[in-house]
């Protein structure tokens, strides 16, 4: 196939008619590298496999922890601290996959997040996988940090909230920690490691809940977890000892 790139014609590269790259049709993961352990790859792999298969597609089975170490070592980052993506993705009609394997070194000096509210929404059944189609979220993040902001909170058109744009938020009420339903968010794996730690109950959770809770925190696979400061106007007491605690299942 011939294509017009950067002003030339030229031959279309083997990913072109993919509907990876025409559509965003795939599925990733992000996996921290800790600087000597590869950390959770068993629960990546099983939310990998789980999206791949939900919608027609092949896990590959392979050693991943060998690739991974491998992509690692090739891009000097052994004991450094690091994040490794995953990206499955469909290469032919009978459901056949590629997957790639990539890793960069990951550093982050936001001790205490604040997060704005995303009015634009999206309730869609890809909202429980980590599709490569990430479209909503990104922009999401984007225009929270041009607002001054770290992340953003994502809702539906009730209110009720559902997520972050890159991370799982949890709450706390007095000794109860709450944080929202699997039904709309991605499978945290981060919620389910601090769930290990402290008891997590989930529940509904609107907008004009957030004036009921004295603690907030943002939590992904890559940075544990991190005090809320604020979300637009509701405020919340940083608790960084109890970020510490989750931080150390998620990321020891």
């Amino acid at each position: 196939m011939i294509i017009w790139k950067n002003g030339v014609l030229t031959n279309a590269d083997e990913r072109f008619g993919l509907p990876a790259f025409r559509y965003g049709f795939g599925f990733f993961e992000s996996i921290l590298y800790n600087g000597s352990k590869i950390c959770h790859l068993d629960k990546h792999l099983r939310r990998l496999r789980n999206s791949l298969e939900e919608y027609g597609c092949v896990f590959n089975r392979m050693d991943y922890a060998k690739h991974m170490t491998e992509v690692i070592e090739a891009n000097s980052l052994t004991g450094k601290r690091a994040k490794i993506n995953i990206y499955a993705f469909e290469t032919e009609p009978d459901g056949s996959t590629q997957t790639d394997i990539s890793a960069y070194e990951y550093t982050t000096n936001i001790s205490e997040y604040r997060l704005n509210i995303h009015d634009r929404h999206q309730v869609s059944h890809l909202n429980r996988h980590k599709s490569m189609n990430w479209a909503h979220q990104f922009l999401a993040l984007r225009r929270a940090i041009k607002g001054g902001y770290d992340n953003s909170l994502l809702v539906g058109e009730d209110n009720e909230i559902f997520e972050a744009a890159s991370g799982a938020v949890l709450f706390r009420q007095g000794d109860r920690f709450v944080t929202t339903p699997a039904a709309n968010r991605l499978p945290s794996l981060s919620l389910e490691i601090a769930g290990e730690v402290f008891p997590v109950e989930e529940r509904e959770i609107h907008l004009w809940d957030l004036e009921e809770f004295e603690n907030c925190w943002f939590l992904n696979s890559m940075i544990g977890a991190k005090p809320v400061s604020c979300i637009s106007v509701f405020t919340f007491e940083p608790d960084h000892e109890t970020a510490q605690k989750i931080t150390g299942a998620v990321c020891g």
